[in-house]
């Protein structure tokens, strides 16, 4: 690639990303899920961990695939300082969640979230079109250090992916990032 077509693709991604609104790292606005147990949870009860967050449809087998993965990471990360939680964003709220937990076993925290919400978390517009399922990471001080729709090469080899991100943001102890974290390039 001559650098020429790398300055214009850097050009055309860095507008992509602002006609969306994203800056990355920033803050985490304010976000609450609620658990089906009727107790309400927020990210900031995880603050001083490394967060990932997924919104999910509870029909949308990819939601159904990475909800899969991130149970296996949860559990594996979990003693290192990493939570993962889940809001699925079904209209009908409490009762797809509820045969969702029971279908799907996540271990890790599922509530009712709606799409609204998180497309105003994400800071994407909400002309945006969107594809399930989202993540977030959110880092040790609170900042946003990456997202990602359903539809993104990120998802190729999620797990990969997923355990490349929080391996990084771990080992940063806390520290923000210089740079917007970038999803890995998926060789050919």
């Amino acid at each position: 690639m001559t650098v020429k077509t790398v300055a214009v693709c850097a050009l055309l991604a860095f507008g992509f990303a602002a006609a969306q609104g994203q800056t990355i790292p920033r803050p985490a606005p304010p976000f609450s899920i609620d658990l089906v147990t009727g107790k309400k949870i927020w990210l900031t009860d995880y603050k001083g961990k490394v967060v990932v967050f997924a919104g999910v449809l509870t029909t949308c087998p990819h939601c159904q695939n990475t909800t899969r993965t991130l149970s296996m990471i949860a559990n594996e990360y979990a003693n290192k300082g990493v939570q993962v939680l889940a809001g699925t964003l079904d209209t009908e709220g409490e009762v797809p969640t509820k045969a969702f937990i029971a279908q799907y076993k996540p271990t890790f925290p599922v509530g009712v979230s709606d799409n609204i919400k998180i497309m105003k978390f994400a800071d994407w517009s909400p002309m945006t079109r969107s594809y399930v399922p989202y993540m977030f990471f959110i880092d040790k001080k609170g900042q946003i250090r990456a997202q990602f729709m359903g539809n993104d090469a990120f998802y190729q080899d999620e797990a990969l992916n997923i355990r490349k991100l929080l391996n990084q943001l771990i080992a940063e102890g806390g520290a923000p990032a210089a740079k917007p974290v970038a999803a890995p390039k998926k060789k050919p």
